[in-house]
């Protein structure tokens, strides 16, 4: 997705930003869920690039140096993103990325009971009809790979971590979707009667997907579980079935 200019440009947004790291090439923050990374034509400028527009300092409508996201996350999704700062970190990030030089590393709850390790290698491509993505075999590479970190029989819910090594739209969510482990609160790929038990007997209102470590070179940042995710996390596990 592109970041949308406009014809006044990204303008500056007071609000708070989690930050992990801040030094004269980059920033690392801790999105919260809900928050959009970059404006969209159809959204409003409140989002984390708008905020830190306005925490560097950046004023006018117009701004060419502006901080330029390496790594993206959907709205709901929560966790590590790196935005760019110098123009040589853009550059040398760019290469990185291109080359697939980031670890990135997820946490998420899913329904059912997944094997203790596993990998999906299917092919994603864009659905014609939405703005969605499906497992197709002319569509694009794509490699994920997850370790259960246990069991709950109760709710039959994993509680897993991901590693994803492309980075494709919705790819963990549509590849752990696709062999019957979706996402739990997932709207899209998910299970609508799951996500209604969560929101009301945990209070889970989005996706249980957060972006939980990010590493390049000798460099490495987590982002802890939001509050929410945490304390559902341990209410699981004192009842858990270790796979």
């Amino acid at each position: 997705m592109r970041i949308f200019i406009g014809v006044g440009g990204i303008k500056p947004y007071k609000m708070t930003l989690h930050m992990l790291e801040q030094n004269a090439d980059f920033i690392v923050l801790n999105k919260p869920a809900g928050a959009l990374v970059h404006p969209t034509k159809f959204n409003d400028p409140d989002t984390i690039l708008n905020g830190l527009l306005f925490h560097l300092g950046m004023t006018g409508n117009k701004h060419p140096n502006m901080p330029g996201p390496v790594s993206r996350l959907d709205r709901d999704t929560s966790g590590v993103i790196l935005f760019a700062i110098s123009k040589p970190a853009k550059s040398e990030l760019g290469k990185i990325m291109m080359k697939r030089g980031f670890g990135k590393k997820y946490l998420t709850l899913v329904i059912g009971k997944t094997e203790q390790k596993g990998e999906i290698t299917s092919p994603l491509i864009k659905r014609t009809d939405r703005n969605l993505m499906k497992v197709d075999e002319n569509g694009k590479d794509s490699h994920t790979k997850f370790n259960t970190l246990f069991y709950n029989k109760e709710e039959n819910v994993s509680f897993v971590e991901v590693e994803i090594l492309t980075g494709r739209m919705h790819q963990i969510r549509i590849h752990m979707s696709s062999i019957g482990h979706p996402v739990v609160g997932d709207i899209l790929y998910g299970d609508e009667k799951m996500n209604k038990h969560f929101a009301s007997t945990y209070n889970l209102k989005r996706q249980f997907l957060h972006a939980h470590q990010l590493t390049w070179d000798d460099k490495k940042f987590i982002a802890p579980l939001p509050e929410l995710c945490e304390k559902i996390r341990q209410a699981l596990s004192k009842s858990t079935f270790i796979t």
